[in-house]
């Protein structure tokens, strides 16, 4: 892991002193915490990336667009492209759409509390939506949850937890098993 993500992560995660082994974090891979007790993304592979917000999320989506590409992950814009207030469900719409439309993709969905275009994400027969505001509820929500899209909350995060949220949750894969069977009942048969 390059030095500046490292001193990120350090700075964002959590220092749990527990044996990784502790039934209360059985969840998160072992090999994943480094010797200080702290969460540590894995190296991510080259994936390709949709993204919407609205007005609130528009800086925060900049950003992010830029570092995902930075780091070689393609990235398709779905908008909003201006600072006027736009209506979220709009955004949110467009990248479940196209999530459910190419195979392998992930999204990421940015409002100003993360809630409304997560809630109109997750309207997609298909799309498991998961608003994370720590790297370890990201990483969760792929591993337990299979989500293929993430919802940031612009106003209640930095950039740089930004940043370690979406590494994570690009870096984390599902774990099935258990899970697997979790995920398969969350769908409605009447819908």
């Amino acid at each position: 892991m390059r030095k500046w993500a490292l001193l990120i992560d350090q700075m964002l995660s959590p220092v749990i002193n527990r044996d990784p082994a502790d039934p209360t974090i059985r969840s998160l891979d072992p090999h994943r915490w480094t010797s200080k007790g702290i969460f540590d993304v894995q190296p991510q592979r080259i994936m390709h990336i949709l993204i919407g917000s609205d007005h609130a999320g528009l800086d925060l989506k900049h950003h992010l667009k830029e570092r995902l590409r930075s780091l070689g992950h393609t990235v398709t814009d779905k908008g909003t492209h201006a600072k006027e207030s736009v209506d979220y469900p709009d955004y949110a719409h467009a990248v479940a759409a196209s999530v459910l439309g190419e195979a392998g993709s992930l999204g990421i969905v940015i409002c100003g509390s993360g809630n409304g275009i997560n809630i109109s994400a997750n309207r997609h027969r298909g799309i498991r939506s998961a608003l994370a505001w720590k790297p370890e509820v990201a990483a969760l929500a792929r591993e337990h949850n299979d989500a293929n899209v993430l919802a940031l909350p612009a106003r209640f995060v930095t950039e740089n937890e930004a940043d370690a949220i979406v590494d994570a949750f690009l870096g984390a894969e599902f774990e099935g098993g258990r899970h697997q069977r979790r995920v398969q009942k969350i769908e409605l048969d009447n819908e």
